[in-house]
């Protein structure tokens, strides 16, 4: 699927960054979807829990893939398409949609609570992961 996605900040420190999803959330009233994932101290990642019933994925980084527009903490790199194993630059996603327009106007809401919020243009593959 070709999209747009909306990314209110980028940083290293996991904790920082959802502080700010937090912020956000309450400020604009936007969902928070986590997909079941929290950061990983031991293995410094975001991932799914351990015994998750996906064992493919349980203790593992599972992307956020469809279009919708909640705030999600994710690996940056995974928009960019290239591995994100070697790159752990976490944005604060805002939205994903295959509508500029849409995008647009949600950046315009994010420079609210971020100085350089930008937009990722994306192929995101949406088949099956497994």
């Amino acid at each position: 699927m070709d999209a747009y996605v909306v990314i209110v900040d980028t940083g290293q420190n996991y904790f920082e960054l959802r502080q700010k999803m937090f912020n956000v959330n309450i400020e604009l009233g936007l969902e928070i979807d986590t997909m079941g994932r929290a950061y990983n101290v031991k293995n410094n990642t975001i991932a799914l829990p351990e015994d998750d019933e996906d064992e493919i994925y349980a203790g593992d980084y599972y992307p956020r893939r469809y279009p919708s527009v909640v705030l999600s903490l994710e690996y940056i790199s995974h928009y960019f398409n290239y591995n994100y194993e070697d790159d752990k630059t976490i944005a604060l996603v805002m939205a994903i949609t295959e509508d500029l327009d849409e995008a647009k106007a949600l950046l315009e809401k994010a420079k609210i609570y971020s100085s350089d919020p930008f937009i990722v243009e994306s192929n995101i593959y949406i088949g099956c992961m497994h």
